[in-house]
């Protein structure tokens, strides 16, 4: 068995990688990526972070682990995108003040293939202090996600046991889901660092009839099972 840290953040840099060469150029310079359990905070971007014994520094890009088992990969994906796109902005772009989605921040997101929105859903408003997201359907991030786990199907493979005891996870369906090469869900809510992970559930669950793949999710979504081309449908 390889080494669980050295498992973890091979795939997370592979991760980081694979978008900063097809989305950004290969533009975006190095970073830390760490996973840290921040309170109401499902990743973070940190500039001038850490610093070496030569005066170099380099951003944070934290994930958080307690996140990763009640969403479904491509929400997992999405967090590490738009993050990616805060570091493409300090270091290219025009930032406003700490915290702030501005319009250039919200028009990149969008060009890479990710919808800015206050809440998460179709219609929310595009700027803001507190920003999520959902995967444009024929984006640049939705279509190069699904090649990237045709590419490397098990990207998460250690999981936080803290969540996956939670009320929100039952029989192990996001362990299924994202063992599963496939993302699942189109769209999804992807929360970003401002948005609470500890909201009262008031999630559905979906299962695909033909495969038997479950998640968790809104009983407003729309969810497409790759695998089968088969719409998920909600029994609980």
């Amino acid at each position: 068995m390889l080494a669980p840290t050295t498992d973890t953040y091979e795939n997370l840099l592979f991760i980081y990688n694979y978008f900063n060469k097809n989305l950004f150029d290969e533009k975006l310079p190095h970073c830390l990526i760490t996973l840290q359990r921040q309170p109401n905070s499902s990743g973070y971007l940190c500039t001038n972070r850490f610093i070496n014994n030569k005066g170099e520094t380099v951003a944070e890009l934290a994930v958080n682990p307690e996140c990763i088992p009640l969403v479904p990969l491509i929400s997992t994906l999405s967090v590490i995108v738009h993050e990616q796109v805060h570091l493409w902005q300090h270091h290219f772009g025009k930032p406003s003040r700490n915290g702030y989605h501005n319009k250039e921040w919200a028009a990149k997101m969008q060009e890479i293939g990710l919808m800015p929105s206050h809440d998460g859903n179709v219609g929310g408003k595009r700027t803001g202090q507190n920003m999520s997201d959902y995967p444009i359907i024929g984006g640049k991030f939705m279509s190069l996600s699904e090649k990237l786990v045709e590419l490397r199907p098990h990207l998460i493979k250690w999981y936080d046991m803290t969540a996956m005891q939670s009320e929100t996870i039952a029989n192990n369906d996001m362990i299924t889901k994202q063992d599963t090469p496939n993302l699942q869900t189109i769209p999804y809510q992807s929360k970003d660092s401002t948005k609470s992970t500890n909201k009262k559930n008031t999630r559905s669950k979906f299962v695909c009839q033909k495969c038997g793949d479950a998640l968790w999710g809104k009983s407003s979504l729309k969810v497409l099972c790759i695998n089968c081309n088969t719409q998920y449908e909600i029994i609980g």
